[in-house]
């Protein structure tokens, strides 16, 4: 248990922009590329800012926001290489800071919306931190990414209530996959919400937060789960099976096909002898 944190920093490249906030010897580092496509950077982004990190004597958790995704647009090896880079800068500034007893305050509101509309029950949640002079908001919104630009829209709006910086978040939820029909598998935020409810909706959120704040020390605990997931070995599997499957339906295809069609052109040939 910790009873201060830094103020929140922000760094940036062209593409790239990391926050870092450091509460005792743990750093928060949220990573993303928005408005430009956001999500799941190759694990050695993290790897290496954490390398750092435990060079200054600190454990640093590090986040993909995975809040905004084009399609059809891929992150590149030079937009990852400005994440890492822009994720250590804002280390190693927000290592330098002091620390000051924190404020915090947090608020949930429940989904207006359903799975088939991209938001999962999770709904909104809003975090608030006051560090010193700076108040800050991170805002979880239970989804699979957002169309670019809405997370822009939500950090203006939320920065009208007199928050100083703002990040937005989505859970990388998959109970909104494969539920209605679309080319991609699932709605993103602000697809068949209109963005603008979504935005008012962060905004109560983030102002029953504001209003909730109390005197906060910040815990981090660990502990282990026994979790069944589809594994390797079981994607193999699983892959080999759909191949067998279709090579047997080629199989059988062909079986039905090929004596119909040779005793079609039998018919054909020497129906007019017969």
């Amino acid at each position: 248990v910790v009873d201060g944190g830094t103020p929140l920093v922000r760094c940036r490249s062209d593409h790239a922009c990391a926050t870092c906030q450091i509460f005792g010897k743990k750093a928060l580092v949220i990573l993303t590329l928005a408005p430009r496509t956001t999500e799941d950077p190759p694990s050695w982004v993290a790897a290496s800012i954490g390398k750092e990190a435990r060079s200054m004597g600190i454990h640093a958790i590090v986040i993909d926001a995975h809040n905004s995704l084009r399609d059809g647009e891929d992150i590149t090896e030079e937009e990852v290489r400005e994440l890492e880079r822009v994720a250590i800068e804002a280390l190693r500034k927000a290592h330098s800071k002091p620390r000051y007893p924190i404020q915090a305050g947090a608020s949930h509101v429940d989904p207006r919306f359903t799975v088939e509309d991209g938001m999962g029950n999770g709904g909104i949640n809003a975090l608030v931190i006051r560090s010193h002079d700076q108040t800050v908001a991170y805002v979880l919104v239970d989804g699979n990414n957002m169309v670019p630009g809405l997370r822009e829209r939500i950090i203006e709006s939320v920065k009208e209530l007199g928050v100083v910086e703002c990040e937005v978040l989505t859970t990388d939820t998959h109970v909104v996959n494969a539920i209605g029909s679309s080319r991609r598998g699932y709605p993103l935020l602000g697809e068949s919400i209109p963005q603008q409810e979504i935005v008012e909706d962060v905004r109560a959120a983030v102002t029953r937060a504001l209003g909730a704040m109390v005197a906060s020390r910040v815990f981090q605990g660990c502990d282990m789960v026994e979790v069944r997931v589809v594994g390797r070995k079981m994607l193999q599997q699983l892959c080999e099976t759909v191949d067998w499957g279709v090579r047997f339906e080629k199989k059988l295809l062909l079986s039905l096909f090929l004596p119909s069609t040779i005793a079609s052109l039998f018919i054909m040939l020497f129906m007019p002898f017969i």
